[in-house]
């Protein structure tokens, strides 16, 4: 029936699921449900993200930022046309990128949601239900640095919610 099923990451578990389901049942009629059926099983809530308030702090950050960025704009760009381009020399040249006219907009309010949920679900002290665990502090002493590791996660919840179905 299936020559190569392939997926990555979540296309990988809707593969599983689907051909789980097809062959068990013989038919991928109802296939679209079981799918349905996980996400929502494994899927957690970011409701503090997805609210009205956020957005709004979000346009007023962006507004803040637009009039800052024009501010700064206009002060070192009447320097430059006097000075040159004396920011992208020495000793200024590493620093180039913290002065206040060159710090641009501000991400879209999907992009910041996307970024807060991932820190939410990687770096919270709860990890992801029926997902992932917390993170795991691991040590990395291969450089003999006492300041280097790597953070690891348990990925059994996600396997035992897979096998549910």
């Amino acid at each position: 029936m299936f020559d190569i099923v392939a997926g990555t990451s979540a296309g990988a578990i809707n593969a599983v699921l689907l051909v789980n389901y097809v062959i068990q049942r013989g038919t991928w009629k109802g296939s679209a449900d079981i799918l349905l059926e996980f996400w929502k099983s494994v899927s957690t809530s970011t409701w503090y993200f997805e609210n009205p308030f956020v957005d709004y702090g979000q346009d007023i950050a962006n507004t803040f930022r637009d009039q800052s960025n024009s501010l700064w704009n206009k002060i070192f760009g009447s320097n430059e046309d006097i000075y040159g381009n004396w920011r992208e020399k020495w000793p200024y040249l590493p620093f180039y990128f913290y002065w206040p006219d060159k710090y641009g907009p501000l991400a879209t309010a999907e992009a910041t949601r996307r970024y807060r949920s991932w820190l939410q679900f990687s770096l919270g002290p709860l990890g992801t239900p029926n997902v992932l665990s917390p993170a795991i502090l691991q040590p990395d002493f291969r450089f003999l640095n006492p300041f280097s590791f790597m953070l690891r996660y348990d990925n059994s919840p996600i396997i035992q919610a897979i096998l549910k179905y």
